[in-house]
């Protein structure tokens, strides 16, 4: 008589496949970091920037990257979308 074999989900994924899952999933995002970051080396150049009257100077892949966290926090906020730390 065989010995049934009980196999979770996890057993039968090998490690190539969740690592071609992940890229399915993420391929855009990693486009877009790479275009953000092709965008911030071309653009190294001195710039003022003017804020509520004053005047900030620095290179504009400072001020780029800064805005760049900021766009990331806002997405992450507004991703949450009021869920609370529990899973239902």
């Amino acid at each position: 008589m065989a010995h049934k074999r009980t196999l979770t989900p996890h057993s039968e994924v090998t490690a190539g496949e969740r690592i071609s899952g992940w890229l399915k999933k993420t391929w855009p995002a990693l486009v877009l970091v790479v275009l953000a970051l092709i965008f911030i080396f071309q653009n190294t150049s001195a710039v003022t920037l003017v804020l509520f009257g004053m005047q900030i100077s620095g290179s504009f892949w400072i001020f780029t990257v800064i805005l760049l966290l900021i766009g990331i926090l806002i997405g992450w906020l507004l991703g949450r979308g009021g869920k609370t730390g529990s899973k239902s």
